[in-house]
């Protein structure tokens, strides 16, 4: 109860990783403390920090997962974070079982310490982002169905090709940006994502990737997020030509 009734003003006050690294690094000192102390009182006033952390922790890990989710896949996004945390809790129970029955319940709890502290430790190489710094409201792109589009080559694989002409002077940029794009368009169902350099004109890059359908392709772009659609105008403000960067579609005849 106190866990959740100071949760919202927390995370007004810092940021998530700063809340969870102190969450654990709580939980890991009360643990340790019942761990080495036999007194009852000890015990019972430790578990009520302990369990206040408890609840911040995870009430705050659902919240960051909820807004870091597009918006179309949330729903599996929770069903999946559901099953790894009642699925963890689970086997953390049976694990904890095991060790305090062969090594005794002081053993198990001090056990639990050390595993709380490894998971603080964590954070500092894979932190929790900002809570809202990216918006993965939907906003869907509009596509002209082509002209030569039938219902034969509509159901053969796509293979999207974007071509954008960067100065040198900000391939290091644009390459930054780029890494960005890949992770979104794989999420979003893309395949075989690659970046060419034309040999011949060293200023002309090729985004490739490839859907499995005409009707995948139309879902890659209901699936785009304003986030997404922020990063691709930045991409197409260091286009040098005038016009937006030519895209080629191109359907899959035949494999040999």
């Amino acid at each position: 109860m106190i866990g959740a009734s100071v949760s919202l003003r927390l995370r007004d006050a810092f940021s998530p990783e700063a809340i969870t690294r102190c969450a654990f690094l709580v939980f890991a000192c009360c643990a340790g403390l019942i761990a080495s102390n036999r007194e009852a009182w000890v015990a019972y006033l430790c578990l009520v920090p302990a369990g206040a952390c408890s609840s911040i922790a995870l009430s705050l890990l659902n919240v960051a997962m909820q807004l870091r989710t597009p918006r179309w896949v949330t729903g599996r996004a929770v069903s999946i974070y559901q099953t790894a945390n009642f699925g963890g809790m689970t086997v953390g129970g049976w694990a904890w079982g095991e060790i305090a029955e062969a090594h005794g319940v002081a053993n198990a709890v001090g056990a639990s310490a050390i595993v709380m502290l490894c998971g603080a430790a964590i954070g500092l190489r894979f932190p929790l982002p900002s809570l809202g710094a990216v918006d993965l409201d939907s906003v869907s792109a509009s596509v002209e169905q082509p002209s030569q589009l039938d219902e034969s080559s509509s159901s053969r694989p796509i293979r999207i090709m974007v071509e954008y002409e960067i100065a040198e002077r900000d391939v290091v940029a644009f390459l930054g940006l780029m890494a960005k794009q890949r992770r979104n368009r794989i999420r979003d169902s893309a395949r075989d994502w690659t970046l060419l350099r034309d040999l011949g004109d060293r200023a002309l890059w090729t985004e490739c990737y490839q859907v499995s359908s005409w009707v995948e392709y139309l879902r890659l772009n209901e699936r785009l997020t304003l986030a997404d659609f922020e990063l691709t105008e930045r991409l197409v403000e260091l286009h040098r030509k005038p016009q937006r960067p030519r895209i080629r579609l191109n359907v899959e005849w035949k494999k040999y």
